[in-house]
């Protein structure tokens, strides 16, 4: 405002000098003219510092509108980023406690299935232990059934050859040899046992019959004259038992006549 009134003030001042030249006529036109010039020189450079001055202005202001711009914008910018940091911390802190999760879920997965696969191995050792048992068993018991069918063949064969001997000895004698082996495997005392077992407590006492067996002049049977002497007495025994208990004794013994 104070520049603008200097020019006007300069301007006026003009005015007046002008009409003094005029007053004063021609003789003054030229120094009037020469002032003239030399106040429109003035006053020009006063503009044009008055617009450089006014340019500087708005270049300051521009220039302080736009530090204060980016001053804003890096105020806005660190506030977006501190936010960014800090949502972005969420997020890392969110993930670092899914991946934990997960981590101990694995893990807990990883135990159940190792303590269920160890489980399991267990329970097929337990199965095969089972297994090889029963067929080591089966081993065993076939192999003990190999043992007895070899001995049953060995002790048939040894059998079969004692009694060929036998009938070579006896002389083809069947009766003879059934009494031998009647009194080998002790069958009389068997039967004898058998028989006072089962008429014990009968009435009358029953005691030994004896009876001599008759001479048939046959040299075979003489040789088992005793062996025919013990036999004799069974056919009275079992028609006594078959009497008293109504036991009917086996044929193979013989019967006594009634």
């Amino acid at each position: 405002m104070k520049q603008f009134l200097h020019v006007a003030t300069l301007f006026s001042s003009m005015l007046i000098n002008t009409a003094q030249a005029k007053a004063r006529g021609e003789v003054g036109a030229k120094q009037c003219e020469a002032e003239i010039l030399q106040n429109a020189a003035t006053v020009d450079s006063e503009i044009r510092r008055m617009q450089l001055d006014a340019k500087k202005q708005e270049i300051k202001a521009r220039t302080e509108l736009k530090s204060l711009e980016n001053e804003n914008e890096a105020q806005l910018l660190e506030s977006v980023m501190a936010l960014a940091e800090k949502t972005k911390s969420a997020q890392l802190a969110k993930v670092r406690a899914r991946h934990e999760v997960e981590r101990e879920e694995a893990s807990a997965r990883y135990a159940l299935e190792l303590q269920e696969a160890d489980l399991e191995m267990k329970k097929k050792q337990k199965e095969a232990e089972a297994d090889l048992k029963k067929q080591k068993e089966a081993e065993a018991d076939l192999y003990k059934s190999c043992l007895a069918a070899q001995a049953l063949e060995k002790s048939s064969a040894a059998e079969g050859l004692y009694l060929k001997t036998l009938m070579q000895e006896l002389h083809g004698d069947y009766a003879a040899i059934r009494d031998y082996l009647m009194i080998k495997h002790n069958i009389f005392q068997e039967m004898a046992k058998v028989n006072a077992k089962a008429i014990n407590g009968l009435q009358p006492k029953i005691s030994i019959w004896s009876t001599k067996p008759g001479d048939n002049g046959d040299e075979n049977a003489s040789g088992m004259k005793d062996v025919a002497s013990v036999f004799s007495t069974i056919p009275p025994l079992f028609k006594t038992v078959k009497e008293q208990i109504c036991m009917i004794p086996a044929t193979w013994p013989g019967s006594s006549p009634d």
